[in-house]
């Protein structure tokens, strides 16, 4: 059923500054079979046109550029917003990050669950647990997702998972939900609980290259800037 829901599906990747693990990522997307790929270069400049250069514009993969970097949830919605215009056909959509640490399988996945139950949002969760995990990425999450539970009333172990599936009309008010940057993720999380919109934990393999070092995760200030969000509400 993953193949067969493959073509159906559009995958948006947010890039900041990325490495040569984004072009190949991009490639094994389209073996895949996935209808389409919106990569969005967030002000990474010209020193790493290069890894966007290798990205083909054709029916299956497009590159939307522009200047100075806006942050991750600006990118998001930037690449939803071309899909609303551009791809209507994709009616299952996932989000992944551009370092390759969401495999091909795992997006895979996503989509035939959403496929399957096109009711919520889907959120693939790491295992913090794990020793490879670097400390400032368990941190990072186990502080939001502390605050989250208090807040909120339930836990999300992996609050600031980049690897979502959106369900199909739901991307067009996400486009109207706050934040520009690492919090708007985390807006995401209490749009749907304040509209009792279901969303549901989907176990993914827990990758991490280099200890993390190509992560733009800010662990004090980003979480600080979460978590302020979180005690507002607001969204």
């Amino acid at each position: 059923m993953a193949q067969t829901c493959a073509g159906r599906t559009a995958v948006v990747i947010p890039a900041y500054k990325p490495d040569d693990r984004l072009p190949p990522y991009v490639q094994a997307l389209k073996d895949a079979g996935i209808g389409r790929i919106v990569v969005v270069d967030d002000g990474s400049g010209q020193d790493y046109q290069r890894f966007f250069d290798q990205i083909p514009r054709d029916g299956v993969s497009h590159v939307i550029s522009y200047q100075p970097n806006c942050g991750k949830g600006v990118a998001l919605k930037r690449g939803m917003a071309w899909l609303m215009d551009n791809s209507p056909d994709q009616d299952i959509i996932v989000t992944a990050d551009s370092d390759g640490q969401h495999t091909v399988e795992d997006v895979l996945r996503m989509a035939q669950d959403l496929a399957r139950d096109p009711s919520g949002l889907l959120l693939g969760s790491r295992d913090f647990s794990q020793e490879h995990v670097p400390p400032k990425s368990r941190m990072g999450n186990r502080i939001t997702s502390v605050v989250f539970k208090l807040l909120y009333g339930c836990w999300v172990g992996d609050t600031q998972t980049g690897l979502r599936g959106i369900p199909n009309g739901m991307h067009g008010d996400l486009l109207e939900v706050r934040g520009e940057r690492y919090e708007y993720e985390l807006n995401m999380l209490i749009y749907a609980k304040q509209r009792s919109i279901p969303y549901t934990i989907v176990p993914i393999e827990t990758v991490y290259f280099n200890n993390n070092e190509g992560s733009h995760y800010r662990t004090v200030a980003d979480s600080a800037r979460i978590i302020h969000q979180l005690g507002s509400g607001l969204v």
